[in-house]
């Protein structure tokens, strides 16, 4: 076999430039959808958590639970996890608990006495708990999700 002919099939075994884009194209695409499923996954587990942990009253803080995943190209995707009432962030944030083992006091919406005690099923910071006391099923989730 002369030089010239050895080149030849050299250069017929290699893939082309756009053949090459073309799979590294599907194969971010794939990577990218498993990423954002993995983030959902996540983001759900993460809220149901938070959810167990935060304090509740008449429940409005607890329904008031979100997750938004934001896909994006390049692995940039990101899951966000929220509480949405005007006082999230003050229960979140509530170190003192100031009424903690209190009977609560007042009429519900139900037209009935209030029951049990403040601080009594949840905390501060029940958002962030959640998180820290959950990395290694965190971790789990994410490579289950991304085999």
């Amino acid at each position: 076999m002369s030089s010239e002919e050895k080149g030849k099939v050299f250069q017929w075994s290699l893939m082309g430039e756009e053949d090459i884009k073309k799979l590294l194209k599907n194969y971010d695409e794939k990577l990218n959808h498993r990423l954002g499923t993995a983030l959902s996954r996540v983001g759900l587990y993460i809220k149901r958590e938070a959810q167990l942990r935060v304090p509740v009253d008449t429940g409005a803080l607890k329904n008031s639970a979100r997750t938004k995943v934001t896909r994006r190209k390049n692995l940039k995707s990101e899951v966000n996890i929220s509480f949405n009432t005007n006082y999230a962030v003050h229960v979140h944030e509530n170190i003192r608990q100031a009424w903690k083992g209190r009977p609560r006091r007042g009429i519900n919406k139900a037209q009935k006495r209030r029951r049990g005690t403040y601080w009594d099923n949840g905390g501060p910071k029940y958002l962030e708990r959640a998180y820290r006391e959950n990395i290694a099923e965190i971790k789990r989730i994410l490579r289950e999700a991304m085999e």
